[in-house]
């Protein structure tokens, strides 16, 4: 009997993002000795193996970083809600690859998601999905109808299939901010946003209509990134919406972990400890630890 495959859809997809908020936490395998290990057959070993592997991607670690980050984002993303009239900030982690931008952002929204499905329900007065986040990803060169089509990508609205047609990118992007707010979103997320070139004249304009929609209804961004200081993004430089934008956004760095600092090397030495304590290995058989002990006393 062949085990059933289940499609995943990407997370820059409603469909995608609604199973990553609905997954809970994967059950932790049963832990067996290496001898109980090896006598499993082939099919059973795989199974065996493919939970443990499943686990261990499963598992967060939630390092102090990753607190700061989010008591930071959800300090912005409350202080933003508090009113449409007033200029809202952004937050935008900052740090190399491989640090857990992504995986940061990811963890926020959900929490976010939840807590909004859990108080205002699954839909709107007028029954339409109730879709507290959008996550969108940049991706090579950008432009206002690449972003726009992203966000229609994402509600499966309509105007997707159409967006390479004669319309005006206001009325696109008018278009795209009416999605959001009919589905009652609050939180944009947008990763790899170091693929924006504010210098240039595409990235300008997205640059712009990412202030606009901030501006004009109630969302709260916030982007992921790396090497944001040199990419211009955050630099208040000549152009009117690259300074504006290191005014309003906040940020949040996320630096390499260092044993050459007393806390540095305690913040390390208590990550390892956790990640050892979360790993399902194969254990010593209880006749092999006491033929151990047997020989250490000799």
């Amino acid at each position: 009997m062949s085990l059933t495959l289940e499609r995943q859809q990407p997370l820059s997809t409603y469909e995608g993002w609604q199973t990553f908020v609905d997954a809970r936490p994967l059950p932790e395998p049963e832990p067996l000795t290496k001898r109980q290990i090896r006598s499993l057959d082939d099919r059973a070993r795989d199974e065996y193996d493919s939970a443990r592997r499943a686990f261990h991607r499963d598992t967060l670690v939630r390092t102090d970083q990753l607190r700061d980050a989010n008591d930071q984002l959800l300090d912005l993303l409350e202080s933003n809600m508090q009113g449409v009239d007033r200029v809202k900030g952004a937050g935008v982690i900052d740090a190399p690859p491989g640090l857990g931008k992504s995986t940061t952002l990811n963890q926020f929204g959900r929490e976010f998601h939840r807590r909004q499905v859990a108080r205002y329900g699954e839909t709107m007065e007028d029954g339409a999905l109730h879709i507290p986040v959008c996550r969108v990803w940049f991706a090579g060169r950008m432009t206002t109808k690449s972003l726009n089509g992203m966000i229609f990508d994402y509600y499966a609205h309509p105007a997707g299939r159409f967006r390479r047609r004669s319309a005006t990118e206001h009325n696109l992007a008018a278009t795209a901010a009416e999605a959001a707010v009919r589905h009652g979103t609050r939180l944009f997320i947008v990763d790899d946003i170091h693929f924006l070139k504010p210098r240039t004249n595409d990235g300008g304009q997205v640059a712009n209509q990412l202030k606009w929609l901030a501006n004009e209804y109630p969302v709260t961004f916030v982007f992921a990134g790396v090497d944001l200081n040199n990419s211009g993004i955050l630099e208040e430089g000549r152009l009117l919406e690259t300074a504006q934008t290191a005014r309003r956004w906040t940020r949040i760095p996320m630096s390499p972990f260092t044993v050459l600092t007393e806390e540095g090397d305690a913040e390390w030495k208590k990550l390892v400890k956790t990640v050892e304590s979360r790993l399902v290995l194969g254990r010593v058989d209880q006749e092999v630890q006491a033929q151990g002990r047997r020989v250490s006393m000799v």
